[in-house]
């Protein structure tokens, strides 16, 4: 459960198994999806991994979407939601 919660990407906590993530990264590789439906949000960070491993295997029309029932949280020096801002 300690690596569960130490998983970064691009800055932002993906809270994410390292087997997993090779697992996932592998299926986008493989079937290269137009669409990614995430449920539980959290920090955003794995949404951020999705995506950017979508424009790594060159989806770059694809899309992450990622749903969750807690809105992320802010804090006023906030200035965009993980990894490079838009």
């Amino acid at each position: 459960l300690g690596v569960f919660k130490k998983q970064y990407w691009l800055g932002t906590i993906a809270m994410q198994h390292p087997f997993d993530f090779l697992s996932i990264a592998d299926i986008i590789h493989t079937v290269r999806p137009d669409l990614i439906i995430e449920t539980g949000t959290a920090n955003g960070g794995s949404a951020l991994m999705w995506a950017s491993m979508m424009h790594l295997c060159g989806l770059d029309t694809g899309r992450v979407l990622s749903l969750d029932l807690a809105p992320p949280v802010w804090d006023n020096k906030t200035t965009h939601w993980g990894g490079i801002p838009r």
